[in-house]
């Protein structure tokens, strides 16, 4: 099986002889295909010295091509004649790829503060209510307690606005 480095420059070499009826006054056009995973074929011509050929591969980072295992071939043309006379898998792997593992996820509650709701009924006045939510005890900062101070005199302001009118 043929190995490549996919953020490298590959290249290799290999031995053909033409025998048989073919007409070898013509010289033979030989490429090396890849199929790729996404039924696309990359395709790169050999070149020829004496009956040795050499194939020479770019980086296939640059072409948006994932390591793993492919389908390749060496197809040759000669005159009106096809061969193919190479067909397996090849290898891409890459130099370094980076893992994670063990990710975890943890979600901090932060406690809700108790708001007064607004119950509106059928042609009455407003009812004032206030709605209790559990909160674990924690301390709070300074900031927290004067909101929630103030929050306080809100209400109690307007429970004194909705009584004024409830008399009127």
């Amino acid at each position: 099986m043929l190995e490549f480095k996919i953020n490298e420059e590959n290249y290799f070499e290999f031995e053909m002889q033409i025998t048989g009826d073919a007409d070898t006054s013509e010289k033979p056009v030989v490429e090396f295909s890849l199929n790729l995973k996404n039924g696309m074929k990359m395709s790169f011509l050999a070149e020829q010295k004496d009956s040795v050929y050499a194939v020479t591969l770019p980086p296939l980072k640059n072409f948006m091509i994932e390591s793993g295992e492919l389908d390749c071939n060496l197809s040759v043309f000669l005159g009106d004649k096809f061969f193919q006379p190479y067909s397996g898998k090849c290898v891409l792997k890459e130099a370094a790829k980076p893992v994670v593992s063990n990710m975890r996820v943890e979600h901090k509650e932060t406690p809700k503060p108790v708001a007064p709701s607004i119950t509106f009924i059928q042609k009455k006045s407003p009812v004032l209510t206030e709605t209790t939510v559990e909160v674990e005890k924690t301390e709070l900062s300074k900031e927290e307690i004067i909101k929630n101070e103030e929050m306080k005199k809100e209400v109690a302001n307007l429970d004194k606005l909705l009584n004024k009118k409830k008399g009127k």
